[in-house]
């Protein structure tokens, strides 16, 4: 019988076995498949687990030769845990999401698409069906959880980033640490870009958590600002862009939406704590404006190794030939699109293949644009069909408060520069998980946690990364 401890246990030796050796990380994968039937909760922590284990620097931890094998099997588990769970165990949010029928009818027509009309069908169905099992298992799993199981796993991805950030900051003076490139920081993760995008994703939750939650200002912003330095320590101009737009258009929407309401929603941001920000930011500005310009201006052109004048200079002279392929080929299969996961030159795509069955079990593409990309992909009906998804996990996200909302658009922005969003086998299954989470409404108040904030307001998911005041 299933008992939170064996849970532990089952994740404790996952762990280990990933970072032992090359053999023992392909067992790691299928203990996380265990894991992800024992519960709902736990399906979620070996979902977050294949995510981590998979985008680990191999230049520090041994990488399993089947590793492609467990992936699929932690996300069949996910699959068959969702639905069993779904059947026997009470829904506190039962009819409440209308993301979920929405995500499944998207993932319904992308499985279609690949088998009717894709170029190369084997592949985009492999890379549809993974998309799709990935979406039911987070929108599902997320909607059975009560509040308490909820707020325990926001808190586990949450210390699970600033996890990475800590461990990896041995890693500062060490060419493993930049392994890819040899100037952009990637610490424990296996690209800059990743290390970046996991960081951009970490500020938004601690920054937006400290101030949707009665919890300590000083230490939310000064947080937010480590996982900052790493961000332009990465080098990643995406995953800077992404924080600050996305903070940026989560206030002003906030601002808008909820109206008199917004100072509840934000219980931290008081007029005095307002304040004191806007001080200390002016203050920063007037000491050392000559100094950030500079550090602006070496992020943006990467230690001066790419010469442009800005961000969007940058966006266009890294990622424009993407863009204008992508243009190319959409205006050319306008209303069918060439394949779902099928790159824009499909000669170019590097296929790996099982070596039992030669089944095709993994074809990376680089495209820069994950909304370029799916038009591309799947034509004018895929790309309005996706433009609704997003849609309803954005107004999900907004109904359920600051700091999913937050996170959605930092997620949305980051797909501007890196194309992750439906990879469910690399770093998007972190942004599945978190859509998940954005689209779930809040379950109802039973059974509050000791650290959750409660003053007679709707309750909101509990500080994650410290106890709230």
């Amino acid at each position: 019988m299933y008992s939170p401890r064996s849970g532990k246990i089952i994740l404790t030796a996952a762990v280990i076995t990933r970072l032992i050796s090359a053999t023992s990380a392909d067992i790691s994968y299928f203990l996380l498949a265990a894991l992800a039937i024992t519960s709902p909760r736990n399906t979620l922590t070996a979902l977050l687990g294949s995510w981590l284990f998979t985008n680990l620097n191999p230049e520090i931890f041994p990488t399993g030769n089947y590793a492609f094998v467990g992936r699929y099997g932690v996300l069949f588990a996910a699959l068959y845990s969702g639905i069993y769970f779904a059947n026997t165990r009470p829904s506190p949010n039962a009819g409440r999401s209308i993301a979920l029928p929405i995500s499944m009818s998207l993932g319904t027509f992308l499985l279609l698409h690949s088998l009717f009309v894709s170029e190369m069908p084997t592949i985009s169905t492999l890379k549809s069906l993974s998309w799709t099992i990935a979406i039911f298992a987070s929108f599902t799993t997320w909607n059975l959880l009560t509040t308490n199981e909820r707020n325990l796993v926001v808190q586990l991805i949450s210390r699970t980033l600033l996890g990475i950030a800590v461990c990896s900051l041995p890693f500062l003076t060490r060419g493993e640490g930049y392994a890819v490139n040899g100037h952009g920081f990637q610490g424990i993760m296996i690209h800059p870009q990743t290390l970046g995008a996991t960081m951009a994703t970490a500020a938004a939750l601690a920054f937006s958590q400290t101030l949707a939650l009665n919890s300590h200002l000083i230490a939310g912003v000064s947080l937010s600002a480590f996982f900052s330095v790493l961000i332009y320590l990465s080098e990643a101009r995406t995953a800077g862009a992404a924080i600050f737009l996305s903070v940026t258009l989560a206030f002003a929407s906030s601002i808008i939406g909820y109206g008199r309401n917004f100072s509840r929603r934000l219980p931290t941001l008081s007029a005095g704590n307002a304040l004191l920000l806007l001080i200390a930011l002016v203050v920063v500005l007037l000491l050392s404006r000559e100094r950030l310009e500079t550090m602006y201006s070496r992020f943006v052109s990467k230690g001066d190794r790419a010469n442009v004048s800005d961000i969007f200079d940058a966006y266009m002279r890294s990622r424009g030939k993407f863009v204008e392929r992508m243009q190319a080929n959409a205006a050319k299969h306008l209303w069918t699109g060439m394949g779902f996961g099928v790159a824009s030159n499909p000669t170019e795509m590097k296929i790996t293949y099982d070596p039992f069955f030669k089944i095709p079990i993994n074809a990376s593409v680089e495209k820069g644009n994950t909304y370029f990309a799916i038009f591309e992909e799947t034509g004018l009906p895929g790309a309005m069909f996706t433009c609704i998804w997003l849609v309803s996990v954005g107004f999900a996200a907004f109904r359920a408060g600051f700091p999913q909302l937050t996170v959605f658009f930092c997620i949305l922005f980051l797909n501007f520069g890196e194309a992750t969003l439906f990879s469910a086998g690399g770093f998007g299954l972190l942004q599945i998980l978190l859509f998940g989470w954005c689209s779930s409404p809040n379950s109802p108040r039973t059974s509050l946690p000791a650290t959750s904030f409660h003053s007679g307001l709707p309750h909101r998911d509990t500080s994650v990364f410290w106890r709230p005041r």
